[in-house]
């Protein structure tokens, strides 16, 4: 197995960008896992390199971001149903996860948010609210007791 400095992956990139006047792709400089295992990736390694790593959709017309695109399937989603989506929903209906729109937007709700939907916070139903003041009240009396022992 060849070992590349990070020298000699960076001369690659420019090597490439001077012979072609471009930035190249990953699969067109070879070595990827050298790339991946030296600066973690590949848009690392173009950042080092002094160049601006590619966005697929702004070089293609009209295509979203992936973003955009997990907006537009929610909404679709939320037409079709006419309710804020389930997790069932998307796994009957397509192929968008709850684990990717939390990876995308940080929790589900903020994904429900951006796509303009409103997301309704979870219904707590009263056996379930007296319980937890049940449980905090033990606590407290606890703590009291406790603390007078010492005054």
């Amino acid at each position: 197995m060849i070992k590349y400095t990070k020298g000699e992956l960076l001369d690659a990139i420019q090597g490439f960008h001077s012979t072609t006047g471009r930035v190249p792709k990953l699969t067109e400089v070879g070595k990827q896992h050298a790339y991946v295992n030296h600066f973690g990736s590949w848009n690392n390694a173009l950042k080092l390199a002094g160049f601006e790593p590619r966005n697929r959709a702004l070089n293609i017309p009209g295509m979203k971001t992936l973003k955009e695109d997990r907006i537009e399937r929610i909404k679709r989603f939320d037409k079709i149903l006419g309710r804020v989506p389930t997790n069932q929903d998307f796994y009957s209906i397509g192929t968008l996860r709850r684990k990717t729109l939390r990876r995308y937007f940080g929790s589900v709700r903020n994904a429900y948010i951006a796509a303009g939907i409103n997301y309704p916070l979870r219904k707590w139903y009263l056996a379930e609210i007296i319980s937890l003041l049940q449980i905090a009240l033990y606590n407290a009396q606890k703590s009291v007791s406790y603390l007078k022992k010492f005054l």
